[in-house]
């Protein structure tokens, strides 16, 4: 699993949230715990954003590109 961790100077609480994400990613707006589980048809690239805002509406940005690989699945006969 991954936690996006954000301070405030303010002491003000945070609320995460994701901007661009592959299908079914999820953050938790509270604690910024992240949960997703890729399908077998979701290999590739992925460019990832989460947004972490205090109370008064400042906003940090954290982005990064996500590879993916294909499923090593056993062979039918």
């Amino acid at each position: 699993s991954y936690t996006v961790r954000a301070t405030d100077p303010e002491s003000s609480a945070i609320n995460y949230s994701v901007g661009q994400s592959p299908l079914g990613m999820a953050i938790d707006p509270l604690t910024g715990v992240v949960t997703w589980m890729p399908m077998t048809d979701q290999a590739g690239r992925f460019v990832v954003t989460f947004f972490a805002t205090d109370a008064g509406g400042a906003t940090a940005v954290e982005s990064f590109e996500l590879d993916v690989l294909a499923a090593n699945r056993q062979p039918t006969i």
